[in-house]
């Protein structure tokens, strides 16, 4: 049996450890930069904050040219928790920064994620053969961007 008056001490440590290496670690915004190719790849940036605000800019091969954004995109607790979530279990942070396996002409595709202040970009030089985590990423967050009403800025 173990001696209690060596236990508080522990256990008063292992509290004061765990609340000062506690940090948050949750995802607060998403970004998805499609840069185009040289045939008719979309150009659009969109990013995703878990306030529930968007901004999307749309610059060629999409339908919404030019500056929007979104005060709430609708569900804000669903949709964005379920994407971070997707986020998570992907494995998003275990991928490299750079993809450059591709042709002259495919399309360019930067991911990013802010979790903690702390921002992971995945840049990848053809689309059609990232790894299956984060196509599967970026395919959920142009599925999220295509459901939000979207108001014109510019």
């Amino acid at each position: 049996m173990a001696d209690m008056s060596l236990m508080a001490p522990l256990v008063v440590l292992l509290t004061i450890l765990a609340g000062g290496c506690s940090r948050n670690h949750e995802i607060t915004e998403i970004t998805l930069e499609r840069k185009g190719c040289l045939g008719p790849c979309r150009i659009y940036k969109v990013t995703l904050r878990k306030d529930g605000s968007a901004v999307y800019a749309g610059k060629q091969n999409v339908d919404h040219i030019g500056t929007f954004r979104s005060s709430s995109f609708w569900p804000i607790t669903d949709d964005f928790v379920r994407l971070s979530t997707a986020i998570e279990k992907s494995g998003f942070d275990r991928l490299a920064a750079d993809y450059s396996l591709g042709w002259v002409d495919a399309e360019v595709v930067a991911t990013t994620v802010v979790r903690g202040g702390q921002s992971k970009t995945v840049v990848t030089h053809n689309s059609s053969r990232d790894p299956n985590e984060l196509w599967q990423v970026d395919t959920l967050i142009d599925g999220v961007v295509a459901g939000i009403q979207w108001e014109k800025q510019d």
